[in-house]
């Protein structure tokens, strides 16, 4: 079993290593052409695309988690256009659509959810959270817009 595991290993990185810049097809028939079965190079090479995939989704989380947070690059450098961004927001809560949408400090919450920060600007704030963006203007109100961007009501 333990031999098995380091044979899967070299294979695995020597997929790695003969990878940059390569089809799946042809590090396909590299693997395959140092005697190594069609199943095991296979597998390594979705395990590979598999990687990719998760590196980038971990990435995508991350950002959203930060857009939310306003932290990383989502950080705003100027502690005063900070504070008279917090101060005009109004804190309450409206509803659209059966929806509780919270304008708390940490920014737009939905249903107990927080809304991912996709745009910002001295007047609004544009949140994304599932099907809908909410644009929280300065004065408190909201505006609910659809996937494709078409505005649709403001919430009350």
């Amino acid at each position: 079993m333990r031999m098995n595991s380091i044979a899967m290993m070299m294979v695995i990185g020597a997929a790695v290593a003969l990878s940059a810049c390569k089809s799946p097809e042809q590090r396909m028939a590299e693997c395959a052409s140092q005697g190594i079965s069609k199943d095991t190079c296979y597998l390594v090479e979705q395990n590979r695309q598999q990687s990719y995939n998760e590196a980038a989704q971990n990435a995508a989380y991350a950002n959203a988690r930060d857009a939310a947070a306003g932290t990383g690059v989502w950080a705003k450098k100027d502690k005063h256009a900070k504070q008279h961004a917090q101060a005009a927001h109004k804190p309450g809560v409206k509803h659209w659509k059966g929806m509780k949408l919270e304008i708390t400090k940490n920014g737009l919450v939905v249903d107990g959810k927080p809304a991912a920060v996709s745009e910002t600007s001295e007047k609004a704030t544009v949140y994304q959270q599932g099907l809908y963006s909410y644009v929280v203007y300065s004065n408190g109100k909201i505006g609910v817009l659809d996937d494709k961007g078409a505005f649709l009501d403001y919430a009350k």
